[in-house]
């Protein structure tokens, strides 16, 4: 009878012994120990390659268009015919004023002769000084027409030479608006052409991270044509206006570096907000608050830090862990004192 007493309390003392060690056996923790590194903080935005001045074509007069010398992708060079245009009227209007040049030179000629043969005759006495006179007034009347006969001319040469629109810089044709045989007016674009030269990238950036950019501000950017390669660019302008369809502001960023973009193609634009070059790193994983946990003497302790920028991954620590020192990861199960052990 006493034995088996002693084995039940033995076997009791097993139980509870069992119950203590599942309910206060160490909880395996991982740790990383805080050491120094880069870390960086930025927005993102998607956008695409656009020039950095781009004109849209017009014609000086209401025409037609008879031909387009050129095709979207195309290089031009400046003073190079993009657009021949038609015009009947301006046409028609040109060729009375040549033949009233013609006919203005022709009496020009006739009222100069007629004043040569009075200077003579005057020389002779044998006409009057008031004849010459009349005489030499009509023939500078004929002289002044043909002057205007020819301003006239010289204007219907120059719109006959606005019916060939000449590219005004070198540059690529982006987009082609109107096909030939459309009538425009002044104010219809046909040509749309980007200038030669530096390259910019357009983005949008969400409204909430609108008020942390800046102009100036560093940007890293990839081209999915470039297999993703890193490129330095940094911030032109910012739209002081919201789009109110998609609640972001329109940012434009230089490519600093000389790469071939072409316009239209895709990119990615990483906004540099804060960088630090050499600050004592944790994983974000570690920090619950303002709180990491340690190990000491085999127990969790916590200690109150203070954190600077972080992205991801990391967070910088300004005070309360130094170089070197363990902090528990992902301590979702810790409290203080709970007891820890590092497999």
């Amino acid at each position: 009878m006493k034995t088996k007493f002693i084995w039940a309390i033995m076997l009791l003392l097993f139980v509870l012994a069992g119950v203590y060690w599942f309910w206060f056996r160490p909880v395996q923790v991982k740790t990383e120990a805080a050491d120094y590194g880069s870390v960086a903080v930025f927005v993102y935005a998607s956008g695409q390659v656009i020039p950095e001045e781009k004109v849209i074509v017009r014609s000086k007069n209401p025409a037609r268009i008879e031909k387009i010398f050129v095709v979207e992708g195309q290089k031009v060079q400046k003073g190079q015919p993009l657009v021949l245009l038609e015009n009947s009227e301006t046409t028609a209007q040109y060729e009375l004023a040549v033949a009233e040049q013609s006919q203005k030179e022709a009496d020009y000629a006739f009222a100069l002769r007629e004043k040569n043969r009075y200077e003579q005759l005057l020389q002779s006495e044998a006409v009057a000084r008031r004849d010459y006179d009349q005489i030499a007034t009509q023939a500078e009347g004929a002289r002044l027409q043909v002057l205007r006969a020819q301003a006239n001319v010289s204007s219907f040469l120059a719109k006959n030479a606005e019916m060939t629109i000449l590219s005004p810089f070198d540059g690529t044709v982006l987009e082609k608006i109107l096909d030939a045989g459309t009538a425009v007016g002044t104010n219809d674009g046909i040509l749309v052409l980007a200038k030669q030269g530096k390259m910019q990238v357009e983005g949008k950036v969400d409204e909430l991270d609108a008020a942390k950019i800046a102009v100036g501000q560093k940007v890293l950017l990839t081209f999915d044509s470039f297999g993703g390669q890193v490129y330095q660019g940094k911030v032109a302008t910012l739209a002081p206006r919201i789009d109110n369809a998609t609640k972001s502001f329109k940012i434009k960023v230089d490519v600093l570096e000389d790469i071939a973009v072409q316009p239209g193609m895709s990119a990615e634009l990483n906004i540099l907000l804060s960088e630090k070059k050499r600050a004592v790193l944790i994983p974000v994983s570690a920090l619950t608050g303002d709180q990491v946990f340690i190990v000491k003497n085999g127990r969790a302790a916590s200690k109150t830090v203070t954190a600077g920028i972080r992205d991801s991954k990391k967070v910088e620590i300004i005070a309360g862990i130094e170089q070197g020192e363990a902090v528990i990861l992902n301590p979702t199960e810790i409290k203080e004192g709970t007891s820890v052990v590092v497999p």
